[in-house]
């Protein structure tokens, strides 16, 4: 709390303010299963050495504890930040007006963050930003169609598996061609505590004993899948 402190009260002082392109030229996201991963590449011309530098379009989710800004050869360093106003929109997200239909309305994202910003050289240069975010998700569907007489057995069964990855955006911001990795995990099961004390215990040359014995806690592993097409 105290460093955050510290960040927010190195923009007190005046600098130049400029706003980085408001679309990155690079998009990278890490889709985890509670937290997700974002890097991206923004376009920023410095016209001083100290520039409060304005990026749009960082998600309302983003933790901006985990921000972390580079540049070509680690040329930027990051001095400060903080949050810029979001326009107000409806919490409802249906908005109405005189001689219009109801429709929905969609954030667009453009709240943004301020950050003051160190360059050793006065150019236009690609910034990057990595961060973490609430709000991906993703999943995996799959479909099974068995063909044959499956009643009858007359013909052998032939069996089609279709799958599909579901990507979920419950962010205020959309992310165009953005690289995907998928990061998922075995399901966490808890160890066997053993049996209470009202349970009878087996002898241990039963082959139900083991349901009796404390299990060791499995190991989760994290497994990742790269999609090889661009995600909109």
């Amino acid at each position: 709390m105290f460093r955050l402190f510290i960040l927010a009260a190195l923009l007190v002082a005046s600098a130049p303010v400029v706003r980085a392109e408001p679309e990155a030229t690079e998009i990278a996201l890490m889709i985890g299963p509670t937290r997700s991963v974002v890097r991206e590449m923004r376009s920023v011309a410095f016209t001083a050495r100290v520039c409060d530098v304005v990026f749009e379009g960082i998600p309302a989710t983003a933790d901006l504890a985990t921000l972390q800004v580079g540049g070509e050869r680690q040329g930027v360093r990051l001095l400060g930040w903080q949050r810029e106003s979001a326009p107000a929109t409806p919490s409802s997200g249906v908005a109405w007006r005189p001689g219009e239909p109801l429709r929905r309305e969609v954030p667009d994202g453009r709240s943004g963050v301020r950050c003051r910003l160190e360059s050793t050289s006065l150019r236009t240069r690609l910034v990057e930003l990595v961060y973490q975010v609430e709000g991906l998700a993703w999943r995996a569907d799959y479909e099974v169609t068995i063909r044959g007489d499956v009643a009858n057995h007359v013909e052998p069964l032939s069996l089609d598996l279709d799958g599909r990855l579901v990507i979920s955006n419950g962010t205020d911001r959309a992310f165009a061609n953005a690289q995907v990795l998928l990061v998922g995990g075995e399901s966490e099961a808890r160890a066997s505590e053993g049996p209470s004390a009202d349970q009878l215990m087996l002898d241990d040359s039963s082959p139900l004993a083991d349901l009796w014995r404390k299990r060791p806690q499995p190991l989760n592993f994290l497994h990742a899948y790269t999609v090889k097409l661009a995600v909109n």
